[in-house]
């Protein structure tokens, strides 16, 4: 009888056990929040099929807060497709820009989405760069750029899904939606992104804000966070203090780290819009 009853505790532990392991095995959490692997709740791991986590808040059109955070960073910036300006200190809100907040705030905030990644992990401002889908098929991305609410923004090495955006783009193109259907001198403000709008783009001059005869600020808009367009590689940047320094492509030390507030032609229509060198430190 003892030998019996010894028999059936361990049965009984040993089906603990396992049931125990089938919960972490599965991700179940006994305060009902996400698991991904068995992490805990207050952070998330990736997986190769991603994370899912919940957008918390909408930032811009292109910008998400989530949670948990992923590998401790709770802001993400969608690859692919670049969306308006609303929230750019110093720049006026662009063409389109709320419109483009407002489907993602709709579309996404308070909901759960699978997050999914590419060669880098985070830009330069530390906020995590990833695919975000809403469903299995779909991404934010696609929808954005559909609706012409985004324009296509590929830099490399993150560039999984550039022919796939680049054919949702041309959809809304040809479509004349959103940004594609907007009055020449609406499209001129927007971002030039290389996809043949925005300052400096063909028909687009320098854009609204170049100098001419109206006495304007030269330069142009940069051509993504990092970069300037092409013929305008002279990047101005503005520090926190206020301070207006350009950077030169050639002997500048801080250049390819320096992030464009505006882009200029030349050293000579920087310091025209009251931009001064960097102070250079010399062993």
């Amino acid at each position: 009888m003892e030998r019996e009853t010894e028999l059936c505790l361990l049965a009984r532990l040993g089906l603990l056990f396992s049931f125990a392991a089938l919960l972490v095995l599965t991700g179940c959490s006994g305060d009902g929040g996400l698991e991904v692997g068995g992490v805990p709740s207050s952070t998330a791991s990736t997986t190769s099929a991603g994370v899912r986590v919940v957008v918390s808040r909408v930032v811009d059109g292109d910008t998400l807060k989530v949670s948990p955070p992923v590998g401790g960073e709770s802001t993400v910036r969608i690859i692919g497709a670049d969306t308006p300006e609303d929230v750019r200190p110093g720049y006026p809100v662009q063409p389109l820009a709320l419109r483009a907040a407002s489907f993602t705030r709709s579309r996404l905030e308070g909901r759960r989405v699978r997050l999914t990644f590419d060669e880098e992990r985070k830009d330069r401002y530390g906020r995590l760069l990833a695919y975000v889908w809403v469903d299995r098929k779909t991404m934010l991305e696609d929808e954005l750029l559909r609706r012409g609410l985004a324009q296509l923004l590929i830099i490399p090495p993150n560039d999984r899904y550039a022919a796939r955006f680049a054919a949702d783009q041309r959809q809304a193109r040809r479509a004349h939606r959103g940004i594609w259907g907007l009055p020449r001198a609406e499209r001129c403000r927007e971002t030039n992104r290389g996809n043949g709008i925005g300052e400096g783009s063909p028909g687009c001059g320098t854009g609204p804000d170049s100098r001419g005869s109206a006495g304007r600020s030269p330069g142009v808009a940069p051509s993504s966070e990092e970069s300037c367009p092409r013929g305008y590689q002279v990047k101005g940047n503005i520090t926190r203090d206020g301070q207006k320094i350009y950077h030169l492509p050639t002997g500048d030390p801080y250049y390819q780290a320096t992030h464009p507030e505006r882009c200029f032609a030349s050293a000579r229509q920087a310091r025209a819009a009251g931009y001064r060198p960097p102070i250079l430190q010399h062993d």
